[in-house]
């Protein structure tokens, strides 16, 4: 009687788990919460090779997985009021070579500049931080800020350091290396030139190697010095790579998933019923956040002049509602983003005032995207590539497989929400709750549970599992 009991109630449990449907809820997992955070703090994430085409300056930290060249740029250059705040990223960090025909490097936009896009030592985070090697192809890498540190698992084909305070260090060879600044420290394994050149007010150059040069070195250039080096080479890097890959796949795959809770309009533009505009009408924001959800022959449409947002009738101004948009429909093709002007009336898809709110969700993409005008917003395109080479600026983060930047990327970065909870909670810490049917199911489970135990017990027999 008592294993007749055991097995009628595993059979009424085994039964309301198999009717009761899944328990909806929406929560950002670990990994999508680490991506987002990434957003908030780089201005340029590229999981793999990263190309400029000239012209592609950034005013945030830029973050290559893979290998960085092309044209020289400038790196961390923002305003103060551009709303880029400290992190501990490094302001350029590359996984694999570099070989870009030079690289000037901020904090800020001088050398004294205040700005978050490089943080001092004593929170452990580095000015530069290149895997491989830094080839030189021209112009060299030239470090504008004050207080850089600076590691490069390889060797530094040319170097020089505008600034002051500079922490450097070289596993391979140093070459062509020009210090103007102070109080530098320079560590190298080896040294690549003939000449050594003098430099900065109580600075020192530490070589392992001997001395190359046919004279006496200036004072502060040691030789033979016996310098342990352990920057991060390429081969360290690869699981930060690997977990920044997995964790933006994920976050556009968890993006995708929340529901839709808001819905655009197609609307008769120019007189002409078959050109519209897109009006997104963000009205329901009951969770923190807005969402929607487009199909990418839509947005991409031949016929799609302008894009246009609402809120709730209300100015973007001062706004903190993160907006999703999920463009759906999407494959390997080529995609290019041709609107040109914002529907009359409403906040125009080029508002910086949207810039730290959107993130465009390029959900299953692993073509190319491209764009005839500036971007307002976030580009999250996790598996394709994003290439701006005919000139036109982002605003805002971008999150590319591979990046061919031409026009430049603006702060800010993602940073709609609560700053004070990392602006990400808006993006659902819900817990999972029964829907109504579910709970209707479970009543009735328990009560055939009950059942069984009132039974059991009329009949004299102790039910134990």
């Amino acid at each position: 009687m008592r294993a007749f009991a055991i097995k009628a109630l595993g059979a009424s449990v085994a039964a309301l788990v198999a009717v009761a449907p899944a328990m909806s809820a929406t929560v950002i997992d670990t990994k999508a919460v680490a991506a987002l955070t990434a957003m908030k703090s780089l201005n340029v994430i590229t999981l793999g090779d990263y190309q400029n085409t000239g012209n592609g300056d950034i005013e945030g930290k830029l973050w290559v997985g893979g290998n960085s060249s092309g044209s020289k740029m400038q790196v961390g250059f923002g305003n103060s009021n551009q709303k880029s705040g400290q992190s501990a990223y490094a302001t350029m960090t590359v996984g694999g070579n570099f070989t870009n025909n030079g690289v000037d490097l901020y904090n800020g936009n001088t050398a004294n500049g205040t700005v978050g896009t490089y943080n001092s030592s004593s929170t452990g985070s580095y000015g530069l931080k290149v895997g491989g090697n830094m080839t030189d192809t021209g112009n060299g890498f030239d470090i504008k800020t004050n207080g850089a540190n600076v590691t490069v698992g390889g060797y530094v084909g040319r170097l020089s350091i505008d600034g002051s305070n500079a922490n450097v260090m070289i596993n391979g060879s140093l070459s062509n290396f020009a210090e103007n600044g102070a109080n530098a420290i320079v560590k190298a394994n080896t040294y690549g030139d003939q000449n050594v050149n003098g430099i900065g007010s109580g600075s020192n150059v530490y070589i392992n190697g001997s001395n190359p040069s046919q004279n006496s070195p200036p004072s502060g250039w040691h030789f033979n010095a016996g310098q342990t080096l352990n920057a991060p080479t390429t081969s360290a890097m690869a699981s930060d790579v690997s977990a920044m890959s997995v964790n933006m796949k994920d976050l556009s795959t968890q993006l995708d998933s929340l529901s839709n809770t808001n819905s655009f309009s197609k609307i008769s533009a120019g007189g002409n019923s078959s050109i519209y505009d897109l009006l997104f009408n963000v009205t329901n924001t009951s969770n923190g956040y807005a969402v929607f959800d487009i199909q990418a022959a839509d947005l991409f449409g031949s016929n799609a002049r302008g894009i246009g947002f609402t809120l709730n009738g209300g100015s973007f101004n001062g706004s903190t509602i993160p907006i999703i948009i999920n463009v759906l429909g999407m494959g390997s093709g080529n995609y290019n983003l041709g609107l040109s002007s914002g529907v009359n009336g409403y906040t125009t898809w080029y508002d910086s005032s949207l810039s730290s709110n959107i993130i465009w969700n390029l959900v299953g993409s692993t073509g190319t995207f491209t764009t005839s005008n500036q971007i307002e917003g976030s580009v999250l395109d996790a598996n394709g590539t994003v290439d701006t080479s005919n000139g036109r600026n982002i605003e805002g983060s971008v999150v590319a497989s591979i990046f061919k930047q031409g026009g430049e990327v603006h702060l800010g970065t993602f940073n709609a929400g609560d700053t004070s909870s990392n602006a990400i909670t808006a993006l659902s810490t819900t817990a999972a709750v029964p829907e109504a049917h579910v709970w209707v199911m479970m009543i009735i489970g328990f009560g055939l549970i009950g059942g069984i135990v009132r039974k059991q017990k009329q009949a004299g027999v102790l039910l134990r599992i």
